[in-house]
């Protein structure tokens, strides 16, 4: 069977995932991240995506961003630069890192996994998803605590110019102290089993995540290419 291509739709929240191949690590050194987080937002930039939540593991990227539309005239995921993005991003990071640590080959377990959700009832449980990595991993006792985040930025301990605040960042509050302090009680609270559990079968699946209507509009959107499994067993006979 011929695998899907990816779901991408330009102006819809995506869950991205790239994972490595385990040995060695993505990163060895701090340096390692400055200069992945240094070409994501070159790229970003150049592709007209916005990113508003990332984290850098040894073993995984996370990062939710919103790709913008490029054009009407082609496949879905061609009308933004995710795609592009991401290949400019894992090639230069790869390139600069065997320089760094005279190593040749791939980092990367093959590609990317992608999947989009609906920004209103999934925005902050991925936020929560992605910003408690470190912590469920064992790398940091806080959210706040890992610098290769973007908890910190939203928490307010420091500021990065790589990301892009999501409009329903803005529903946590009418200030910058009021949606810092909400979003330190989201990141407080664990993010229940069940739905990260939704997150990751979505992205790693490559199928869109939200309610009915957001799935409709996504399949119209999508064409072709299902966005969503296809039911299990035989199809109901109709009664004559």
């Amino acid at each position: 069977m011929a695998r899907l291509s990816r779901l991408i739709v330009a102006e819809q929240l995506h869950f991205v995932w790239q994972r490595g191949l385990g040995s060695p690590v993505l990163f060895m050194d701090a340096q390692d991240h400055v200069t992945y987080l240094s070409l994501l937002a070159r790229w970003a930039r150049v592709h007209k995506v916005e990113v508003h939540a990332y984290t850098l593991l040894p073993h995984d990227v996370y990062l939710l961003v919103t790709p913008r539309a490029l054009s009407s005239e082609s496949l879905p995921s061609e009308r933004c630069g995710l795609s592009v993005l991401m290949q400019a991003l894992g090639r230069d990071h790869v390139a600069a890192y065997n320089r760094r640590h005279l190593r040749t080959g791939t980092l990367w377990h093959g590609r990317f996994r992608v999947g989009p959700l609906d920004a209103v009832r999934h925005w902050q449980s991925c936020v929560q998803y992605i910003e408690q990595a470190a912590v469920r991993q064992g790398l940091a006792p806080s959210p706040g605590g890992y610098p290769w985040s973007s908890a910190p930025h939203h928490l307010g301990h420091a500021r990065s110019e790589l990301l892009v605040e999501h409009r329903q960042q803005w529903t946590m509050g009418n200030t910058p102290f009021e949606r810092e302090a909400n979003h330190r009680l989201c990141l407080a609270e664990p993010l229940a089993m069940a739905e990260q559990t939704r997150i990751e079968a979505s992205v790693l699946k490559g199928w869109a995540l939200g309610p009915a209507e957001f799935i409709a509009a996504m399949q119209e959107k999508a064409g072709d290419r299902r966005v969503q499994p296809a039911s299990r067993g035989r199809p109901r006979k109709t009664p004559l």
